[in-house]
């Protein structure tokens, strides 16, 4: 399917913000709880994430997955680096370059994180019926492919 050539459905309604609203508002409450039990807020988290997930990767990197800016990430792996969360090393081949890995700490907390996000996003889904859920999940599979599929996918590691 080819996004620009599709019609709009009025039968959706305005799709797009009810999405961007379900995601706005989800982070928000991600980032209080993250906040108030990890000290860490929702973008440290997703940083924590992205450098578990691609081993070795370079904060350029991160702000190009991330779709964010360099000085960002850096504001936030220096956070990480002085909660010693993350280390960083210098790039042998390019010392403008650093690499990121989590730390033994920050594995930890990456893993605690995690199961707790997956939890929170657990119970607002559990509103709906399983066979509902699974739907969902589904289409959203579905959607990532396609908008990868037409806009590209600026990240080398799956997550």
């Amino acid at each position: 399917m080819n996004i620009r050539k599709a019609q709009p459905n009025p039968a959706l309604g305005n799709s797009i913000l009810k999405i961007h609203k379900f995601i706005f508002l989800t982070e928000k409450l991600l980032d209080r709880e993250l906040r108030k039990g990890y000290t860490i807020s929702f973008s440290q988290f997703r940083m924590l994430t992205v450098i578990a997930h691609c081993a070795g990767i370079s904060q350029k990197k991160i702000a190009l997955v991330q779709e964010t800016t360099e000085a960002a990430v850096s504001r936030h792996i220096d956070v990480l680096q002085k909660m010693q969360y993350v280390a960083l090393t210098t790039n042998s081949n390019n010392r403008k370059e650093h690499i990121l890995h989590l730390t033994k700490l920050g594995r930890s907390l990456h893993d605690k994180t995690t199961d707790f996000v997956e939890i929170k996003v657990g119970s607002l889904l559990e509103t709906l019926e399983e066979a509902r859920r699974a739907e969902l999940s589904c289409m959203f599979d579905i959607l990532v492919e396609t908008v990868r599929r037409e806009y590209g996918d600026h990240g080398s590691c799956e997550l």
